[in-house]
């Protein structure tokens, strides 16, 4: 508390330097927004894995209270928050028509059910039967099924939002027909272990059928200040896994951090430690194939780690029999003592670093974001000065001369908004990098190519199936699905880099203009604090044609000559470049989007500053009392003087 003691005493004494000033307001308003920043101590860990890999699970062991329900349901994926340390109702909202007929219209697509509408649809489902689906499509209709269970006793609630107790919430997310219409759920949680400010959240699976969890699931991506990754311990990663953690594995190398945990979940099953260690080594191996390079892993029993800390509240058979079967302890063997079973559980590794690490790397960026915007205070500041400066030169002998170096100003800048030529030279510097970036996109999923045909295109797949036309279009819809994920996967990835190098080179273009001004004013120019946004990539913006692998479907004659014969080989062959054309096509054309939505935002934070400077340089040759000029610099000189020695700045010589 020190530390926070010390920052807060000093954003006080800046605002009463701050206070009073003439044009002060700007500068007042900034550094409330700063305070009001800085007072933000809200951690986020989002948790992430597959359906099956015991995410609710593990955060209920993270609670060390059963909070969540652990469904089995793949297709009920509900956003759930838990509020660390803090009181209030628990709080539950519901999708929104359009929200839920963005899902069940993607459901329909999957399982080439045509609908115009969301009552239509769930009409139509219920006449359907699983047995005329393969195995993928039958979890799409499982959804469509619930959805149209629930419909009548939901459809009143859609849009809205209300509070329950947690027994109630329990009882309305163990209903499937009920909780496939859940958006997002608020657990406030007094008692959590996790200091006030932590708020804990359980995503939807990366497997999730939705597209609509893809845009959630990358938006937590960049948001979370820790992502815990869950694995089951007898799982390979599957293809979902990997494109989560090849996404990850971009972001993080574009925003410079490792906010990654990786759980290996019921470590317990292990058949001993060298198995144990084994397992653990391969996700190691396979997270650095993906590019995590520092992988952090953490072999944990969820169950176990739960049982322990309810056990030590309270002697409970249920938990009793839980750590017993973890243990794979008989009836009449003795069970460890609740401590003892904690420290098996191998958990407490990972709650202490989420609780200790985070809150260490939220404050000391919460404490340098601080300083940059005190920096940045301190230039405008400064500015402010020399302005006043100026204004006094020019009321003197120098007036002339000062004058003329204001029209010539001017001039520039109206010539830089006509025709934008500083402008033009950096969108040549992006043009150029952005070129060799696009065409790494397409080759690193032309590289991947064969492996997602390979995994979609299975002998599994079609000794299961009795029916050959359907699995090979379950087997063209999951490659062109994985196509479509690959895309968004890079484009996404693209837009964070072109932010981070649209930004660079409009602070680039924004230093350049300002020297070509003349000398004397270039101090007393405020160079903006420049925020590029992108607009996100979302799944549904992706579109894509398929047609040419539909259409070599035909090498597919029987399972044996098919993977034996070379027929598998042939197809790859002859729909690779087809398939690739699409791909790159459609690159192309999001990134091309992409381009040209950064370029008018250049255009115009371009115009915007250049009016801004305009209109300082009107201000400039205002006229005024020579002694309230004087006055005013001496005052603004003061705060320069007195803001430097309180944040540790170095004047502008």
């Amino acid at each position: 508390m020190g530390v926070e003691h010390t920052i807060q005493d000093k954003i006080a004494a800046a605002q009463n330097l701050l206070a009073d000033l003439p044009h002060g307001q700007p500068f007042q308003e900034s550094l409330v927004l700063a305070k009001e920043r800085f007072q933000n101590r809200q951690v986020m860990v989002a948790v992430f894995g597959a359906f099956s890999a015991g995410k609710s699970s593990l955060l209920n062991a993270l609670l060390e209270q059963p909070v969540l329900t652990v469904s089995p349901n793949p297709t009920t994926a509900t956003v759930t928050k838990i509020l660390a340390g803090r009181q209030g109702e628990l709080w539950i909202e519901a999708k929104s028509k359009d929200e839920v007929w963005q899902d069940v219209s993607d459901a329909c697509r999957r399982i080439q059910l045509e609908a115009d509408s969301l009552e239509a649809a769930l009409a139509k489902a219920e006449s359907l039967q699983p047995a005329q689906y393969g195995k993928t499509a039958r979890t799409s209709l499982s959804y469509l099924k619930a959805v149209s269970k629930g419909y009548p006793v939901m459809r009143h609630r859609l849009g809205q939002s209300w509070n329950a107790t947690l027994d109630e919430l329990r009882s309305f997310t163990a209903d499937e027909s009920l909780a496939c219409y859940v958006r997002e759920v608020q657990v406030p949680l007094a008692n959590a272990p996790f200091a006030e400010g932590f708020v804990l959240v359980d995503t939807p699976g990366v497997d999730s059928i939705h597209r609509r969890h893809t845009n959630v699931a990358f938006n937590y991506m960049r948001q979370a200040d820790a992502i815990v990754f869950v694995l089951y311990y007898t799982h390979a990663f599957s293809r979902a896994d990997k494109n989560f953690l090849q996404q990850l594995a971009d972001v993080q190398n574009v925003m410079g951090q490792n906010k990654l945990y990786v759980v290996v979940n019921a470590v317990d099953l292990a058949v001993d430690e060298e198995e144990r260690h084994a397992v653990e080594q391969r996700v190691r191996d396979e997270l650095r194939s993906l590019g995590i390079v520092e992988p952090r892993i953490y072999g944990v029993s969820s169950q176990l780690a739960l049982a322990a800390k309810q056990l030590k509240i309270k002697t409970d058979p249920k938990f009793e029999q839980m750590a017993r079967v973890r243990l794979q302890l008989g009836p009449e063997e003795p069970l460890p003592v609740p401590d003892e079973i904690w420290n098996i559980s191998g958990l407490e590794a990972l709650q202490k670093d989420l609780m200790t690490a985070n809150d260490d790397v939220r404050e000391r960026l919460r404490v340098e974001t601080l300083q940059r915007e005190m920096t940045h205070l301190m230039n405008q500041i400064e500015a402010e000065v020399t302005r006043l400066g100026l204004l006094q030169r020019a009321r003197a002998e120098e007036r002339e001369r000062f004058v003329a170096d204001v029209e010539t100003a001017h001039r520039l800048l109206q010539e830089e908004k006509e025709n934008g030529a500083v402008l033009r030279n950096v969108q040549v510097q992006l043009q150029s990098d952005c070129q060799e970036l696009i065409f790494h996109i397409g080759e690193r999923i032309r590289l991947r190519f064969s492996n997602l045909f390979r995994e979609a295109f299975y002998p599994g797949r079609f000794v299961q199936s009795k029916e050959t036309k359907m699995a090979l279009q379950e087997a063209a819809a999951e490659l062109a699905g994985q196509l479509e994920t690959q895309i968004l996967v890079e484009t996404r990835t693209f837009s964070l880099r072109l932010q981070k190098i649209g930004q660079e080179l409009l602070e680039q273009a924004a230093d350049a203009l300002c020297a070509r001004l003349p000398q004397m004013l270039r101090a007393a120019i405020n160079i903006p604090d420049i925020q590029i946004q992108l607009p996100e990539v979302q799944a549904e913006d992706v579109h894509m044609n398929h047609q040419p692998l539909l259409q070599s479907l035909h090498y597919f004659r029987s399972a044996r000559q098919f993977f034996e014969e070379g027929g598998q080989r042939d197809m790859l062959e002859a729909v690779e470049p087809l398939q690739m054309g699409e791909v790159k096509s459609e690159i192309s054309r999001l990134t091309t989007q992409l381009l040209e939505h950064l370029q008018q935002q250049w255009a115009e934070m371009e115009q915007e500053w250049i009016e801004a400077w305009m209109l300082q340089l009107r201000q400039f040759t205002e006229q005024g009392r020579a002694e309230e000029i004087a006055e005013n610099q001496s005052r603004w000189q003061f705060v320069a003087e007195e803001w430097a020695k309180l944040w540790g700045l170095s004047r502008a010589q």
